[in-house]
């Protein structure tokens, strides 16, 4: 989690010794002058929004990351007890947070994401939060990423999937 992030929710643990299918990155984002929360998967750049996130909503926000990326999988068509499985994230109670490791490649992709949905929110002209949703529920993961071979996050987690299930 990044800096800006670790100052609105509490880090859980210093260092991890979570394998690569289990690590994600997350950035806080303002829109409407609301909290929100970008989550993009380490390995195959798989990314959620959790949106307008109040801070009466901590104490249950690994409940919300959870029902979201549930969400997101079902929007992509991803097998989501698979996705789950992959990812290692059992229910809600196996979320934790962890400081920043500065992945330049992740973060990169999260910010053009952040770009894109900005684009999006003002090409729509309506609640940066409703456009949000629409982007990430439509587009977010079937953008190509070109240092991955051109192929779309939905893509590689479901070849990650499908590898791990031979």
């Amino acid at each position: 989690m990044t800096n800006k992030l670790s100052e609105f929710v509490k880090i859980d643990k210093l260092h991890s010794e979570q394998k690569a299918e289990e690590k994600w990155s997350a950035h806080i984002f303002i829109l409407n002058r609301k909290k929100n929360i970008i989550f993009t998967h380490k390995e195959t750049l798989y990314s959620f929004f959790v949106l307008d996130i109040t801070k009466k909503e901590l104490n249950v926000l690994s409940h919300r990351i959870y029902n979201e990326l549930e969400i997101q999988l079902e929007s992509d068509n991803v097998d989501v007890k698979m996705a789950l499985k992959y990812f290692n994230v059992k229910d809600s109670e196996n979320i934790f947070y962890l400081k920043t490791d500065n992945d330049q490649k992740t973060l990169g992709w999260t910010k053009d994401l952040l770009q894109v949905n900005l684009s999006v929110c003002d090409d729509f002209l309506q609640d940066k939060i409703i456009s949000s949703a629409f982007f990430a529920h439509n587009m977010m993961n079937s953008r190509l990423v070109g240092k991955r071979n051109y192929k779309s996050p939905v893509d590689m987690l479901t070849e990650k999937i499908q590898s791990e299930n031979k």
